[in-house]
């Protein structure tokens, strides 16, 4: 007696819920307005030559990876739901999987970064200038 499945199945957001469609239209709504608030905030701050400092580019980054993050899980997820599928492909899990984290392992490098950032500004107020400039 030989079996094997090829997918996963996904049992876990929409399992038992009566107004699916509600919490899909709620899930859209936010993913649009973190790509929404996300993009300005990326956009604003590459147009403002004032906000070209190591702070607001590390935040632009920031943003940049959390773009990349929503936009790797939502749209899977809604597509998914949008076909009546309720599994998930071995490959498309491992897929799935390598970007979230990569992605969150890229943030937590981001975040110490950041931290060092305002250690130093903190810290040492004097020697900020010196010891972050542009060349670094």
């Amino acid at each position: 007696n030989d079996t094997s499945t090829t997918d996963f199945i996904l049992l876990g957001l929409f399992h038992e819920f009566q107004y699916v469609s509600l919490l899909v239209c709620l899930i859209l709504l936010v993913y649009f307005i973190t790509l929404t608030g996300n993009s300005i905030l990326i956009f604003l701050i590459w147009v403002d030559s004032h906000l070209h400092t190591s702070m607001y580019f590390l935040l632009s980054q920031l943003s940049i990876i959390d773009l990349f993050y929503i936009s790797s899980l939502v749209p899977k997820m809604v597509i998914n739901h949008s076909l009546g599928k309720h599994s998930i492909s071995h490959i498309g899990c491992g897929v799935q999987m390598f970007f979230c984290l990569t992605l969150g392992g890229a943030e937590c490098l981001l975040l110490t970064f950041m931290s060092y950032d305002r250690f130093v500004a903190v810290c040492n107020p004097l020697r900020y200038t010196i010891i972050i400039n542009s060349k670094v």
